[in-house]
């Protein structure tokens, strides 16, 4: 539709939505009262509700925010009754996988990794020819264990096309996932993917405070504004290349006549 729409997303008004993220074919999104919500496309496991199609009408997608709740992982030894939901500040969606992060830092990821990039381990090659884009769908929520990150809770993740990037809150990132582009901060030749993550030794004396993951690159700014880039440079998407030659200047845009505004106000 190519009109806006308003999402009802959750059932009560005085928790509005607080951060959203798309992937390619799903929507999550995350309300005031930092509960979790999903719709879209499922049929890579990104929603993280498992059998999705037993629920909706034999469909594998859900065409409204569904809202997803996760317990945290005990022990055998520990009383299930009594486990509290997970809470979670911020969200974001690859093209098939997602990740968020919960109120304590931590980051929770699901869906495909066929590449590793949900960071829990789980990649196609570690499974039999033929087998691994089936098997390394993680349909539900899974913690991405605290120790790749030295213990340091995380402020922010992005997911990319099918690798992801965080950063701590001592300013280190770590990234994780397919790295045939550079994506990872490091030569294709040197490691082509992986599935846990890895400090971006690049960048290790710098102190990042944002990462973003596009379809095969990233961007990241640290503590004094500056920004670096790295991943694949196809169309110029890097920032730090030759610039091409210059015919002519590009034109000043304008907005169509009728159109400007001055104060608030159209002239």
């Amino acid at each position: 539709d190519h009109l806006p729409g308003q999402v009802v997303v959750g059932n009560d008004p005085k928790w509005p939505v607080t951060n959203i993220a798309c992937g390619a074919f799903h929507s999550m999104a995350i309300t005031a009262d930092l509960k979790l919500f999903a719709w879209g496309d499922a049929e890579g496991g990104q929603l993280g509700i498992p059998e999705v199609e037993q629920y909706f009408e034999d469909r594998p997608w859900v065409n409204a925010p569904v809202r997803l709740q996760v317990a945290p992982q005990r022990t055998a030894k520990e009383d299930q009754s009594g486990a509290e939901e997970i809470l979670f500040t911020q969200v974001s969606c690859g093209e098939v996988h997602t990740c968020a992060l919960s109120a304590t830092g931590q980051c929770w990821s699901w869906g495909w990794g066929n590449f590793g990039q949900l960071g829990v381990g789980v990649s196609a090659k570690r499974f039999e020819a033929g087998q691994g884009d089936l098997l390394s769908k993680v349909l539900t929520p899974r913690p991405v264990h605290t120790q790749y990150f030295s213990g340091v809770p995380l402020v922010q993740v992005s997911c990319g096309g099918v690798f992801t990037a965080a950063v701590t809150g001592e300013g280190k990132v770590y990234v994780w996932g397919a790295n045939e582009y550079g994506q990872l901060g490091r030569s294709p030749k040197d490691l082509i993917e992986a599935d846990t993550p890895q400090k971006l030794v690049a960048l290790a004396h710098t102190k990042t405070v944002l990462v973003s993951a596009g379809g095969f690159h990233c961007v990241a700014v640290d503590s004094s504004g500056r920004a670096y880039s790295w991943g694949g440079q196809g169309y110029g998407q890097l920032g730090h290349t030759p610039l091409p030659r210059v015919l002519a200047p590009p034109p000043v845009t304008r907005p169509p006549r009728g159109e400007e505004r001055v104060d608030g106000v159209g002239v």
